[in-house]
């Protein structure tokens, strides 16, 4: 009956063959890989397999090449793609923004020719005024606005809609204003901006009143920043 310590004692001794076999295969898979890689195998063949493994070396060589490049190729068509496929993405939405632009463009002109129509009905000019006065909120992003008429050569305010405490008024002889410009009555418009009180988060618009090349008045638009849209601008224009 063989004792817990001689079974130990074999157990070791199988355990050194093992690593004696382990270690002598080791060496000569060593010798073998050396042996491919200095070609000294090849001393110890004959010409023919000696030419049948330099073509085979050769066109593995070959193909190993070849596979490489294909891999380097798709890389790079996979970098086409890619920025083609960014390409047509910002397209796309750049298509898609124009399309909601060209809608608000052609509900804005809808809107417009409904309020032309009703202007023309309308015989009084406070009625005409007020109707003006609301398309701006209903058709923009207006929050408080001032209309400003030329009567007997002054510019006087005509009708405020929002809270607004600027009701400045310009004066300037007939004569003279028969020679004003374009050019002219901007500059008046523009110095009157100034006049008006606005937060650092809104803009003002003036949008100049005129009938035939016939200066007759300005409306002042006050809108919020965030919510002005080149639209609106085209819009109140």
């Amino acid at each position: 009956m063989i004792t817990y310590f001689s079974f130990i004692i074999l157990f070791f001794i199988f355990f050194l063959i093992l690593k004696k076999q382990e270690k002598k295969n080791f060496e000569e898979t060593s010798k073998i890989l050396k042996s491919f890689v200095s070609k000294e195998f090849l001393n110890d063949i004959s010409e023919d397999l000696k030419n049948d493994y330099e073509r085979a070396t050769t066109a593995i060589t070959k193909q190993d090449l070849e596979l490489d490049n294909s891999i380097e190729e798709l890389r790079e068509y996979k970098k086409e793609l890619e920025v083609t496929y960014e390409s047509l993405l910002t397209k796309s939405k750049q298509l898609e923004y124009s399309n909601q632009v060209l809608e608000q463009r052609v509900a804005s002109l809808s809107n417009i020719n409904s309020l032309s129509r009703t202007v023309l009905s309308i015989m009084e000019l406070d009625k005409i005024i007020s109707t003006i006065l609301d398309a701006y909120f209903v058709l923009t992003g207006a929050k408080r606005i001032s209309l400003y008429l030329w009567e007997d050569g002054k510019l006087i305010n005509k009708r405020i809609k929002g809270e607004i405490h600027f009701r400045g008024e310009l004066s300037y002889p007939q004569e003279v204003l028969s020679q004003f410009t374009r050019k002219d009555y901007k500059k008046i418009y523009n110095e009157m901006l100034k006049g008006f009180s606005i937060t650092p988060d809104e803009k003002i618009i003036a949008s100049p009143l005129t009938v035939k090349g016939k200066e007759l008045g300005v409306i002042f638009i006050i809108e919020d920043k965030s919510k002005l849209i080149k639209s609106d601008e085209e819009t109140i224009s």
